[in-house]
């Protein structure tokens, strides 16, 4: 279509419009790219300032780590970690061996003192009247063998032995008299109890 009037400046003018608003696009294209590369490189120094930090607390530490006095208190700790394995250990076998010997007959002064002088009765255990001739032991037994010449007191002796507390059963079954030596003669078991 013709215009009967052309008018250049006008014709100029929207030129330069149509010019600018491509420019300006092409410029605002330009900025944001320009704006995006500065932000990643902020960003990428900054990463690189944190990582060098980090590099030199890592050094730093390790050199505290693999430092002599460091390394000497290390292996004091693992020294004394291995001593209280150690003791955990032996605390298991004390146990164990405690448990043992709960159960294992004890012979000591205790049962000594009890057949020879009573500390546990007012009166002594063992009637004046009562000899021992023979003393047993066999893993948790303990037979006493004995004579007297006058009316036998064993079952009152047996009793004692059992109140004692040191024995966990006695038994006995009676006494016989010795014609050839004019006594009766007796024996008596106990069954001693562990780790009284």
């Amino acid at each position: 279509m013709k215009k009967s009037d052309m008018n250049l400046l006008e014709s100029y003018q929207s030129l330069e419009k149509i010019k600018k608003s491509h420019t300006s696009d092409g410029v605002l294209y330009l900025g944001i790219i320009a704006v995006t590369i500065i932000l990643l490189g902020a960003y990428a120094t900054k990463v690189y300032l944190d990582n060098s930090f980090v590099k030199n607390q890592i050094t730093e530490l390790k050199a505290f780590v693999e430092s002599a006095t460091v390394q000497g208190k290390l292996a004091e700790a693992q020294r004394i970690e291995d001593n209280l394995l150690r003791v955990d250990e032996i605390e298991v076998q004390v146990d164990a061996i405690n448990k043992v010997l709960d159960f294992i007959p004890i012979y000591d002064q205790k049962i000594l003192d009890l057949l020879y002088k009573d500390t546990i009765h007012d009166d002594d255990t063992k009637p004046d009247n009562v000899h021992y001739s023979k003393f047993t032991y066999d893993q948790n037994t303990l037979t006493i063998e004995y004579y007297e010449h006058e009316a036998p007191s064993q079952s009152v002796f047996a009793l004692r032995l059992l109140e004692s507390g040191l024995f966990s059963d006695v038994s006995y079954t009676g006494y016989t008299y010795d014609d050839a030596e004019n006594v009766f003669r007796g024996k008596i078991v106990c069954i001693v109890k562990g780790g009284y």
